[in-house]
């Protein structure tokens, strides 16, 4: 972390691991400047389908051009939560 005055910035793994959670926090229609961005959250956890949530999931995460590909994703579902766990591999190979 580079902290400069009051500012905080991330660099590298830091600052693509917070970018990657921020894509995955934004809900379809969220976002005022393009409604057809985020993860349509609603419509995916009405079909109760998994594999098409974590396929949507690594569609969202594929949108960062540093990310190579996914190693791994979970998805558990608890109290009514979803919890997202993954594992990506990046362009500069980390």
């Amino acid at each position: 972390m580079i902290v400069t005055g009051n500012l905080a910035t991330l660099n590298n793994e830091d600052a693509t691991k917070q970018d990657l959670k921020t894509l995955l926090r934004m809900f379809n229609t969220e976002y005022p400047f393009d409604t057809r961005e985020g993860v349509p959250y609603y419509n995916l956890s009405i079909r109760n389908n998994k594999e098409l949530i974590k396929a949507n999931i690594v569609d969202r995460v594929m949108q960062d051009t540093r990310v190579k590909a996914v190693k791994r994703i979970d998805v558990v579902f608890s109290n009514r939560q979803m919890n997202i766990s993954l594992d990506v591999i990046l362009k500069n190979g980390v």
